[in-house]
Formats: structure tokens, sequence, C-alpha cells
């Protein structure tokens, strides 16, 4: 650690404020006020301390002592730790030395992240117009609100809505990437979030680092993408399973049902037969999507799914089990060919990459992924994405993979052409 010490400004005989400033890496100077006053003519500038006329000149310098030795003491952990040299580490260690109050809370990231989250449903939402978040939007900035305080807990103080540069954002998106081993687009949804919040912040007229208007979210390459997909030939075998344990045969209805419909589990799971009607081939199933709002009709022809809904519909099942049990549906049905995927590590809790057998890379999303990858080009991707709730064909060619299957479509073209 560089030079610490202790000043005034004013020239003028009045009460004026005490500075602490000290040089840390590179030359870095940082200087905050101290909270402590003096006057003018009680100042020894060479000493850098107050004279000691009387026990209020004593004390004032044992405090300015306390907190030369705290500094010293929390530059040499911040140091050690890899934390960040900022003002606002300066300013946060003089409130610890002395047990205040923290800064306004307002202008803490995660004050602002709460309020977001206390006034979310009578915020409107953009996309569609109405009025309260979703219950996925909400679970989302409450997991952000856990990540910015793990942040916190690693740089050793708060994070002001008014100190978030370029810099913070940098360091922000290293520890996630390379210290807590985040997925990309995990991170990138994060830096979104971030965004999201000063702007609420901006508006509610606090004041807000003019970088956070250029903050922006990330992906995954689509080359690094892998996507796990089940084909009509397994969904034939998962058929045709017999004499299954009754948790196993409940998924395997849920499982069917999800192939056929098309819909995110969130709302695939909440399905009930007073939202099926009678159709001239099969049955209608109407849904109105949690996530997006959308109200869609599914048709479903396929006559084993058929006979489920009409006679066997599935008991409720929570997603959690969903998940677990239909690993165990896909291994019974001799899914177990190796295949590349993600597959969380239980020691470090994240993702990683490896080769597995494909029962268990196999979860809930892909049965809707599944049911849009199978029938594209089979039938018209609007129809598709008229089930799906996709708004742009785009989003839709991305979520079935970067290489869908143009064969099926030249197919299609061939057949339609014929008949012209």
């Amino acid at each position: 650690m560089g030079k610490i010490g202790f000043r005034i400004r004013s020239k003028v005989n009045k009460q004026v404020s005490i500075y602490v400033y000290l040089y840390g890496p590179f030359k870095t100077r940082l200087e905050a006020k101290t909270g402590f006053v003096v006057l003018r003519d009680e100042w020894d500038i060479k000493k850098m301390r107050a004279k000691i006329s009387d026990e209020n000149g004593v004390r004032l310098n044992g405090y300015l002592d306390q907190l030369e030795r705290h500094l010293v003491f929390q530059y040499n952990n911040l140091h050690s730790s890899s934390q960040e040299f900022t003002r606002g580490w300066l300013e946060s260690q003089i409130s610890a030395c002395f047990n205040r109050p923290d800064k306004d809370n307002r202008s803490k990231l995660t004050y602002q992240i709460r309020r977001y989250i206390n006034v979310a449903d009578t915020k409107r939402v953009r996309s569609t117009g109405s009025i309260g978040l979703s219950y996925n939007t909400i679970r989302s900035y409450e997991l952000f609100e856990k990540i910015i305080k793990n942040f916190e807990e690693h740089r050793g103080q708060p994070v002001l809505i008014e100190h978030i540069d370029k810099a913070l954002i940098d360091s922000f998106t290293h520890w996630m990437l390379k210290i807590q081993k985040y997925s990309t687009n995990n991170a990138g949804h994060q830096l979104k979030q971030i965004k999201t919040i000063c702007k609420e912040a901006d508006r509610n007229g606090l004041q807000v680092h003019p970088f956070t208007k250029h903050i922006e979210g990330f992906r995954q390459r689509r080359s690094e993408r892998i996507i796990h997909t089940i084909s009509f030939e397994e969904i034939e075998r998962i058929k045709n399973l017999k004499d299954l344990a009754p948790e196993l045969e409940n998924t395997r209805k849920w499982m069917l049902i999800g192939f056929y419909s098309g819909q995110r589990v969130s709302d695939l799971l909440k399905l009930t037969e007073a939202q099926v009607r009678h159709a001239m081939n099969g049955v209608y199933i109407d849904v109105t999507q949690q996530k997006t709002g959308k109200h869609v009709t599914i048709g479903v022809s396929d006559p084993t799914t058929i006979k489920i809904i009409k006679e066997e519909f599935p008991k409720p099942l929570s997603a959690i089990l969903f998940n677990k049990y239909i690993k165990a549906v896909c291994k019974k049905a001799g899914m177990t060919e190796h295949v590349k995927g993600f597959k969380q590590n239980p020691e470090t809790r994240r993702k990683e990459p490896g080769i597995f057998p494909k029962h268990e890379l196999i979860c809930a999303h892909d049965l809707r992924r599944s049911f849009a990858t199978n029938y594209f080009g089979k039938v018209e991707t609007p129809i598709l994405m008229s089930i799906t709730g996709h708004s742009k064909e785009t989003t839709f060619l991305s979520y079935i993979g970067a290489n869908p299957n143009k064969d099926a479509m030249a197919d299609a073209f061939m057949v339609r052409a014929a008949s012209i």
C-alpha cells in the first residue's frame, strides 16, 4: 500500500471536513470524507492531525488513528482477495470502521432490484400491454438479486447504481464466467437485467452512470449449442413401454401429451380436462401461455395420446419430479447411446460439457423442442409457430437448431409442386 493521509481543503477559519486519501496499485489515488470536521486553525497540516489543544483534539486524533489502522488492514485484505480498489470501497470502509449506516439505500442495486420485484404486480408488460410480470419473470429477478448479493460479498462492498461503469461490468462478467462458471447465456441474461434495473432507477430520478445505457447481454454461439430432441421412432418406443411403476407411467402420459402439444412445461403440467374439446379428427386443447399471455389452440391427432387425454388423463405432477422421472422413462425406452451435452456437476452445481448417455440429458423442455423439430418441414412453419407461440420465424428456427432439416423442406416443396 502507498501513502495514506488526512487533509482539509478550506483556507477559511471555520468548521471544515477532514478528508482521507490513500494510494493503491499503479499510483491510483482515492479520497473521501471521513465524516469528521475541525476548525481550520486547529489543524496541523504537516502532522495531518488536529492540534492537541483540548480533549476534543485528542479524541479526534484517536478516531483518525483508528481509521488509518482500519484502512491499512482492509486494504491488505482487499489486495489478497483481488477485490476492487474504488471510491465506493473506500466510502464503505469508512462507514464500517465507525459502524455508520451505509449510503442511502436507494442507490444500492440490490435495493432497486427488490423494489422492482415488489411492484411487479402493477408493472406494464411492453410485449403484451398487460399489467403484472409473470411468475417466471419474478423468479428470474429474485435469482438475480441473490447473484448480485454474492458478487457484493466477493468484492467486499455494495454495488451502487451510480458506480455501474464499464470497469464494474467487466469485473462482474469475469466473476460470472471465470469464477462462478455460469453458462454464457445465464451471464448474458444477468447483464440484461442490470440494464433493466438501471433504466427503472433512472426513470425514478436516481443518479445513474451513463455507461448503463451501453450495457449489452450476449448469448452462446450457435456453433456451440447442443440441442437434444426425441425422434418419432423414440416416441414410439416410449408409447410401447409396459409395466412401469405408477410414477413413471404417469410421467409417460405427460410426456406423450408434451410431444404432441408443443407447450412449455409451465403450461403442460397445468393442463386439465376442462381445457380439452372434441374435434373431428382428434381433440383440441385450449391454452393461455403463461410466459407470453397468448391464447393458442392445439390439435392432437395421435390415437395413443387422444386415448390418454380422453380416458386416462394423468395426475398432477411437479416440474422437479417430472424432470427426474423423464430420465428414467427414456432409459427404459433404450435411449442409452452416448452423446455430447452439458450435465450438472453435483459438486460445483454448474453444467459442464462431456459425453453422457442420452437419457441423462433429456429434460422436460426437450418435449416442446422435439415437437417443433419433428414437425418442421412436414407442417407449415406459421402453423407450428401458432402452436408454440413463437412470434418471429428467425427465433423459431434458432430454437430448433442451426441446421434444420432442409431436405424435409425440399421434399415438402416437391410434393406441393407436383400437384400443380
